[in-house]
Parts: structure tokens; sequence; C-alpha cells
């Protein structure tokens, strides 16, 4: 049986699987900025964000400090992820890009390609605006990456309201230097429960950098080991690990909307059982009534609702600080980096549809 395709997911509460099926996406203008570029300030790093969304601040800070809650980031606070409002319905997919980039930037070498169209200055870094990801996105179907992708938009996408997705967001980091793999949870039961086992596991760093820091795991390496590690468990729980690395969020699209995943929480019943919630930043919640409920010590906001995602098609980004090799980037041109939970049961429910 081949590899089941890469199914294409979108914020677009029509999208379908396929492209085609899809709505025509409307042109607008290109926004106009009515206020300056957003400059957040952080303990070492100064993130110019130049767009005029809505940043809110603080957020990781009062997460890692409940003792029930695993977070992407520990060590550094000047590296933790801002959450990044939209003020539209549309934009979700840009905003949790650019989350994960305020975590990304300050990691990258000074010699990185995704400097090429965007220059550190001392200790400064600018995350691109959503107009300038449209351009990304347009240069990379001009370049060959995503071909699905450039025949759907038309190879024409900056300054249009139109949803992106996960195999989008893949590729645009892919052009720009950045190791991105997507995960599907796909067709089946067995395969969408590996969600938040697969996640959980990965924000307990069983398998992160400095368990081998000569050799960077790579994002497609990680997310092998993740799969293999959470197709041979029963269990969903998996022992703590003592490592305190740095590791970037994940990027969580279903159809109809996404988050941007920060941690879980460890949630301990009456009869002692545990239960694990994926916490992510939401977009489309306002940051200040999420720093408000943190502050009374309430993370029902950030709770990732399972028992709705099992039902339906999910797909995770995942990311690396590793450098992308210039021969990766180029094969992910013809084929994006993914991979399939549960692949083989994935593969029997296709078969038996197609009878």
């Amino acid at each position: 049986m081949s590899t089941p395709e890469v199914i294409v997911l979108s914020s677009d509460d029509e999208s379908e699987v396929h492209r085609s099926k899809r709505p025509q996406t409307t042109s607008a203008s290109s926004p106009q900025h009515s206020s300056p570029p957003s400059k957040r300030r952080r303990r070492e790093v100064l993130l110019y964000l130049n767009d005029d969304c809505v940043v809110t601040e603080g957020l990781m800070e009062l997460l890692i400090q409940m003792p029930q809650v695993r977070c992407c980031v520990t060590q550094q606070p000047s590296l933790y992820p801002f959450h990044i409002q939209q003020n539209d319905k549309w934009s979700c997919g840009f905003r949790n890009l650019q989350m994960i980039m305020t975590f990304l930037v300050p990691y990258l070498p000074k010699d990185h390609s995704f400097w090429q169209y965007t220059t550190p200055v001392s200790s400064s870094y600018e995350i691109p605006s959503v107009v300038q990801w449209q351009q990304f996105m347009e240069a990379a179907w001009n370049e060959g990456f995503d071909a699905d992708g450039a025949l759907h938009y038309r190879k024409k996408i900056v300054g249009k309201s139109v949803w992106i997705g996960a195999v989008e967001v893949a590729s645009v980091l892919a052009f720009r230097g950045i190791d991105a793999t997507v995960v599907q949870f796909i067709r089946c039961a067995a395969s969408r429960r590996q969600l938040r086992p697969l996640c959980v596991s990965y924000f307990q760093r069983h398998y992160c950098q400095c368990h081998d820091s000569s050799h960077p795991c790579s994002s497609l390496e990680l997310v092998r080991r993740l799969l293999q590690q959470t197709e041979k468990s029963k269990k969903s729980l998996q022992p703590e690990s003592t490592c305190n690395c740095d590791i970037p969020p994940l990027y969580l699209q279903w159809k109809g909307h996404s988050v941007c995943v920060v941690g879980y929480e460890v949630e301990t019943q009456t009869n002692g059982t545990l239960i694990h919630h994926l916490l992510a930043f939401d977009p489309m919640k306002r940051g200040s009534v999420l720093k408000k409920s943190l502050q009374r010590s309430d993370l029902k906001p950030f709770r990732v609702d399972h028992a709705k995602l099992e039902r339906q098609d999910c797909q995770v980004v995942v990311c690396s600080t590793r450098t992308l090799p210039a021969s990766v980037r180029e094969g992910i041109k013809r084929n994006l980096q993914t991979a399939t939970a549960a692949e083989r049961a994935v593969l029997e429910s296709l078969h038996k549809a197609s009878r």
C-alpha cells in the first residue's frame, strides 16, 4: 500500500480535502497600518513586530509558575513566545506562524538564510508581518515550492484576506530555510487518538537537542521517534523528562481554525488518575482576557478540546532550531516533509473506503 496523501486542511470553514473544492478567494487591498510597528522589550532581545496586531506579553511567565504546567520554554524568559491576537476571521494561520517565530527568530544564527530578507541588527529582530509572509509565499511558489498551493492560489496571495493551513505554513518555513514537518492525524480513530500523546511526549523533551548536541535532531527525525514511541505505548502517559531544553511551540490545525500549542497541563483527578490537557495560545481569544484568567489560576481558556479534535482530521507542524540543509530544502520543493500517525490503520481505512 502507498503512503497516505497529504490532506490539505485550512482555517476556512468551507474547506474540503482537495484544494479544488475550496471556495474562491476574494481580493482585498493591502492593509494599511494605522499604528506604528509593535515593539516588545525582553530582557536581552528586542523584537519588532511590523504589524498592527494586538500583542500580549507575560502569559508564559504566568503559565510557567503553575506547578501542573509543562511548557515549551523554561530556561530563558527572554525567549518566551508572545500571544498575538487576530482582528479578523481569516488570519489565524498567519498569527500562529508569527507566535512560533517570536520563539524561533532569536535562535537563528547570523548566517541563516532567514536573514536573506530580514537582517538582524545587534540584539534586535523583526518578526515578519502578515503581508510579508504572503510575499514569502509568492516567492516560494515562484521558486517551485508547494506546486498544489501555487495552483490553488494562482500564485497570488499578497493583500488578500485568505486562509492558510499547515501545508502552507510548513512550505513557507522551508522556503525561509527553517526545518519543519507536518504530522497528520487523519481518517480514523487510531490515528486521531495519537495527537495528544505525541504532543505531550514532545513537550516532555524525550528526544530534544541536548541528548545529542553534536547532531541536533531534525524535525522529521524527531517526529518519527515520537510516533514510534506513541504507537508502542498503549497509554498516553510517559515518564517525565528532567531536561529543560527550550523547544519551539507547535502549530495545530484542524478544519476551521488553528492554534499555537505551548505546553500541557497535568490534572490529577479525585481517584488519583492523571489527565493531560494540551494548552494553546488561541489567536481568536483576547490576550487581556487570557492574562486575567491566568491571574485567577484558571487554565480553561487555554485547554484544547481533545474530544472535539478526535472526531476530525488534524495536523501539527513541528519545527526545530536546526538549520535546514540546502539539499533537504531543495527536496522539499518536490515533497514536503510529512508523517502520518498510525499510518497502517490509515491505509487500511483508505483501502476499505475504496472498495
